[in-house]
């Protein structure tokens, strides 16, 4: 047997295993011009038999829930370890340009929420 030879072949993977190569994002199903959109979606033989309106509703049981503890508000078990490893980081911004006295101030904004003129009176 020469080096390398059978040996390699046995760990190629068959054309049908590999990913298909990623599909232009302008002609991936639903944003082809002309296709339908979202009809073409629903319309594709992977949801054939899904009720649409009962999923709209919420009246469709999902086939698998994720094992969630009581206490789920902090439950980050099904989150890879990768992002709940990383150190928390404040993002707060201290100089906005919205706050800078040079940015306009909405002008020719006119709207207020009923009621909040008369409470910030008091």
């Amino acid at each position: 047997m020469r080096r390398g030879g059978s040996a390699r072949r046995l760990h190629r993977q068959p054309p049908s295993a590999r990913p298909a190569p990623p599909r232009p994002p302008q002609r991936r199903l639903g944003n082809v011009p002309g296709d339908g959109d979202v009809e073409a979606v629903k319309a594709h033989p992977f949801f054939e038999g899904l009720d649409w309106e009962a999923l709209y509703r919420r009246q469709i049981e999902p086939p698998w829930r994720p094992p969630m503890r009581a206490d789920a508000a902090g439950d980050t078990a099904n989150f890879d370890g990768e992002f709940t490893s990383e150190p928390v980081c404040d993002s707060v911004v201290s100089h906005s340009a919205m706050l800078s006295a040079s940015a306009p101030r909405f002008d020719g904004f006119t709207y207020a929420a009923p009621g909040l003129l008369a409470r910030g009176r008091g």
